[in-house]
C-alpha cells in the first residue's frame, strides 16, 4: 500500500465516528442481505416464535462477541487484569484497575455499535418480529374467528406471515395484524429513545 493510503486508513481507524459509521453501514447491509436470502418464516404453530426470535437475537449476540473478540486491546486487558496469567510478583494498584475499567467501557461502546444497529434495522423492518408474534395476535374482535377452535385459530395465525387467500375478510384481518406487528416492532425499537426523552 502507498504511504497516503496507509495514512488514510490509520486516521480512519483512530476516528471513532468514522469507524462506528462504517460498522453500522456494514451491519445494515449485512442485515438486508441476511434477511433477504436466508429468512423464511416457517408459518407453523410453535416454530414461528423460536425461529423469528432466533433471527432477531442470535446475530446480535454474535456481533457483540465478535466486537469484543476483534479488539486486541480487549485481550490485553483480560490477560493483564482478569486472568491468573499476571505474574505473582507484579502488584496491580487501584488506579490501574480504574483505567482498565474505563478502557473496557470504551471497548464496550464500540462493540455495541453492530448489535444495536442489527436490532434497530431488524425491528424497523419488522419481518422477524411479525413471524415471532404471529400466533399470539389478538383476533377476538374479528367475527370470522368467533366459531373457530383455539388450536385452529393458532394454526391460521401462524400461517399469516406466508398467507394468501381469496377470502377478503381473512386477507383484511391478515393485513391488519401484519400492520399491528410492524407497529409493535417499530415501537419496541423506539423504546430506548422514548425513555431518554422523559
Amino acid at each position: 500500500m502507498s504511504p497516503t493510503l496507509n495514512d488514510v486508513l490509520s486516521s480512519l481507524q483512530k476516528s471513532g465516528t468514522c469507524m462506528n459509521s462504517l460498522i453500522a453501514a456494514l451491519t445494515m447491509g449485512a442485515q438486508k442481505l441476511f434477511s433477504s436470502y436466508t429468512f423464511g418464516c416457517p408459518c407453523q404453530v410453535g416454530k414461528n416464535f423460536y425461529y423469528g426470535s432466533a433471527f432477531l437475537i442470535i446475530p446480535a449476540l454474535i456481533l457483540l462477541v465478535a466486537g469484543y473478540a476483534l479488539r486486541s486491546q480487549m485481550w490485553t486487558i483480560t490477560s493483564d487484569y482478569c486472568c491468573s496469567c499476571v505474574p505473582p510478583q507484579r502488584k496491580i494498584n487501584p488506579q490501574e484497575y480504574k483505567l482498565a475499567c474505563l478502557r473496557f467501557f470504551s471497548f464496550t461502546g464500540r462493540a455495541l455499535v453492530a448489535p444495536l444497529t442489527w436490532l434497530s434495522v431488524t425491528l424497523l423492518t419488522g419481518t422477524f418480529y411479525e413471524c415471532a408474534a404471529s400466533e399470539f395476535a389478538p383476533v377476538d374482535h374479528y367475527p370470522l374467528f368467533h366459531n373457530i377452535s383455539s388450536s385452529k385459530r393458532k394454526e391460521i395465525l401462524a400461517g399469516f406471515p406466508c398467507y394468501s387467500s381469496d377470502q377478503p375478510d381473512m386477507m383484511m384481518a391478515r393485513n391488519e395484524i401484519a400492520l399491528l406487528h410492524r407497529y409493535q416492532s417499530q415501537n419496541t425499537n423506539r423504546m430506548p429513545t422514548l425513555q431518554n426523552d422523559f
